[in-house]
């Protein structure tokens, strides 16, 4: 059998042992049998396969921009089905299975930079104005619902916004927005969180979008998007880093920590064969919050710890 591939993108694999060459040979198989249609589109798309019927804005776009190297169209078609679909107010869905989905953002891989580089490998130019208009809307639609606090930031109003199913990171909170609607959330204490993963792909769409109108000679829009993207990298290091652990957190509505990544980070110091924790250390950190903070902090850290390691709280003040 023949590998099947596109001579003229070099993706043919050839070698000696006949044992790989069959292996690469079922892997190009299986993914063919996931190329197919879907009820509500006309055009076949690569979809995930398995437990997952259907595309995901997380993975299907750039793993069609990894397939197109073997199908040109289909790189397209599963970049096209997300911008197809998309409603009027500009909201991508996150999945498409029978129907769209539309109940969390779920986007971990900026589309503007999965399309770009479809446009700029596969010769596939006109995917870039395209592309680029859909995902300005869209960046506008993320700036017009999940923004709420005015940071500039992405805001998480629930477990799947972020594709972390079952993550400690989201204790508490619900799967998805209330009436399968991404534009709302639920009124749980702490919501919305700034989430720094989130406003990161924002970010990287930004870029990607100078990039895009560049190419398709809009200087002053290139020069619109890189300091939007600029001013969005410096927010998320503003509010969302702490220089102290070097970690990123999400930083709930009354601008406190979160509590179940903090609890995630005491046991990979415990499992890091860290012997003492010392909340409020002596670099300055203890000023920013007052004493019902201090005191919560100091019992999240106990509880966490469970005797496993030695704690030492901070007793620094201002005089």
């Amino acid at each position: 059998m023949q590998s099947p591939a596109n001579p003229a993108l070099n993706t043919a694999f050839h070698c000696e042992n006949p044992r790989w060459q069959r292996r690469y040979e079922q892997a190009l198989e299986g993914l063919a049998a996931n190329v197919r249609l879907l009820p509500c589109y006309p055009r076949p798309v690569l979809q995930e396969g398995g437990m997952y019927q259907g595309i995901w804005l997380e993975c299907g776009p750039h793993e069609g921009a990894l397939y197109g190297e073997y199908d040109p169209q289909i790189a397209r078609n599963n970049h096209e089905i997300f911008w197809d679909l998309a409603r009027e107010d500009g909201f991508i869905p996150p999945f498409i299975r029978e129907t769209p989905g539309d109940g969390q953002l779920q986007t971990v891989v900026p589309l503007a930079q999965t399309a770009l580089e479809c446009a700029q490998k596969l010769g596939q130019e006109s995917l870039l104005a395209r592309g680029y208009e859909a995902c300005a809307r869209y960046d506008a639609w993320l700036g017009q619902y999940r923004d709420n606090r005015g940071t500039g930031l992405v805001e998480l109003h629930c477990e799947w916004d972020s594709g972390h199913d079952n993550s400690p990171r989201h204790a508490g909170l619900k799967q998805h927005c209330p009436g399968y609607d991404a534009r709302q959330r639920d009124s749980l204490p702490g919501l919305p969180l700034l989430a720094p993963d989130l406003s990161a792909t924002k970010y990287l769409g930004r870029v990607a979008l100078a990039q895009m109108a560049r190419l398709l000679g809009r200087a002053g829009e290139e020069a619109m998007w890189l300091e939007r993207a600029e001013a969005l990298r410096q927010q998320i290091l503003r509010l969302t880093f702490d220089a102290d652990t070097g970690f990123f957190y999400d930083v709930d509505a009354q601008g406190r920590f979160n509590e179940a990544v903090y609890r995630r980070l005491i046991e990979f110091w415990y499992e890091s064969g860290v012997s003492g924790i010392f909340p409020f250390g002596t670099t300055g950190e203890f000023y920013a919050f007052d004493e019902g903070e201090y005191r919560r902090v100091l019992e999240v850290t106990c509880d966490a710890v469970r005797g496993r390691m030695a704690v030492y709280a901070g007793a620094n003040h201002i005089a």
